[in-house]
């Protein structure tokens, strides 16, 4: 998903996750596209952290016209994205930044990704600051696709669901327990919330898979 394998180093038990969830990454590539699929035929969009290029090549493929802006600070996972690229023919319209979106140069896109990127962010006001950053490089009524694990504390009976979605896809329920105190896992309201409080005029839930959730942001 996102971080594990596309915004900051990684470690095996993150990589082991996202590789495990690819159904359901597959899925959210889906509502990617298609929440997107109204930006102009030259559109430019911004992948934040884009890992190895598996949401961006998926775009590629789908919009032949589109540009992109990938970011991530795992210098080894954007080369690979790199290379991955290349070996599609897309690579000449990408471009490429090593480091965190915040350093990234400001030239606005028509819309951009974050998937599963900022529930790794525990401190409150540094992942407030992700968000901004990212709002910073949309035009105008861009728009963000951003999906994050999601928890609320009174749906208790979600996590054991999401326990038994692991086993099922052939991951140790007892591995995600042990990272999980790593994840910034907020209830969805409070993650909607606070993309609208980052620049965004709107937020709309588009889509949920246990605790995987998705929202389009408009920037204001």
């Amino acid at each position: 998903m996102q971080q594990p394998d596309d915004c900051a180093p990684t470690t095996d038990p993150e990589r082991a996750q996202r590789a495990q969830l690819g159904r359901l990454r597959e899925a959210l590539q889906v509502v990617v596209a298609v929440a997107l699929s109204d930006l102009p035929t030259t559109a430019r969009v911004l992948c934040v952290g884009a890992g190895t290029g598996d949401e961006l090549l998926a775009l590629a493929r789908h919009f032949e016209g589109w540009g992109f802006v990938a970011v991530d600070p795992d210098e080894e996972a954007l080369h690979t994205c790199q290379q991955r690229a290349r070996s599609l023919g897309v690579a000449d319209r990408c471009e490429f930044h090593a480091g965190p979106i915040e350093t990234t140069p400001i030239a606005p896109c028509d819309a951009a990704t974050s998937l599963l990127v900022s529930h790794w962010i525990t401190d409150p006001a540094a992942r407030r600051t992700y968000f901004e950053a990212i709002a910073r490089r949309l035009k105008p009524a861009g728009l963000l696709v951003s999906a994050d694990l999601a928890h609320d504390p009174a749906a208790p009976d979600q996590m054991e669901v999401w326990r038994a979605t692991l086993r099922h896809h052939g991951l140790p329920a007892e591995r995600f327990d042990d990272m999980a105190h790593r994840l910034a896992l907020r209830p969805p309201l409070e993650v909607q919330a606070l993309l609208r409080s980052c620049g965004f005029a709107t937020a709309t839930p588009v889509f949920q898979a246990v605790l995987l959730h998705a929202w389009v942001a408009r920037r204001r």
